[in-house]
């Protein structure tokens, strides 16, 4: 029996007519509730993904207009297990525009809390009877800092280590480029983190 709520993306397990016989928790506030996994295929790239799983292979992946919930579309990249024995495809769905946004708005997100470090903005005022021992406030101020500080650094690991498991999928996808792009990102942003740390 599958745990399905480890899976943190969306999952399907199909019959050789594709119907849905399990899906990931994931899958459910994605898509919309379907019987048969083709249902959930926009027109245009049905073909495209009968073609791929009649294959029955699932060495590769490729990408396909899928409906989401409520009633739009995204470019997911689908690929699959066949279990030959029972019958059954695992297939899993990697929506290609969130990856890219997700990643996006974590660099963002970092990059403006360390803005708002470098200036100051993000410390806590103090009470006035506090602002009057300066070493007292640094201290406090210092230990503020290095707890975003800190926070902002876990963050970064977070997003290399998400990079870490859809890459193989990126660069499938044929965007390798946007992958180096990241990473030289990240690890400028690590970078600054250390140097201001090391100046507390």
């Amino acid at each position: 029996m599958l745990d399905l709520s480890v899976i943190p993306i969306p999952f399907f397990q199909i019959d050789s007519s594709y119907y849905i016989l399990a899906r990931s928790e994931a899958s459910n506030k994605m898509f919309a509730s379907a019987d048969n996994f083709l249902e959930l295929i926009d027109k245009e790239s049905l073909d495209k993904t009968i073609t791929f799983l009649k294959e029955m292979q699932g060495t590769k992946s490729i990408e396909v207009n899928m409906k989401t919930s409520p009633k739009g579309l995204a470019i997911f990249n689908i690929q699959y297990t066949y279990d030959s024995s029972n019958e059954l495809f695992y297939v899993l769905c990697h929506c290609i525009d969130h990856q890219y946004t997700n990643i996006s708005f974590e660099l963002n997100q970092l990059r403006d809390s360390l803005l708002h470090l470098q200036s100051g903005q993000d410390i806590k005022t103090m009470s006035t009877t506090m602002t009057r021992d300066e070493k007292s406030l640094d201290k406090l101020n210092n230990i503020e800092t290095r707890k975003k500080l800190d926070k902002i650094k876990r963050s970064t690991s977070t997003v290399i280590d998400l990079l870490g498991i859809t890459s193989p999928l990126i660069i499938e996808g044929g965007k390798g480029e946007y992958l180096e792009m990241l990473y030289d990102e990240l690890y400028e942003i690590k970078t600054i983190v250390d140097q201001m740390k090391k100046t507390l």
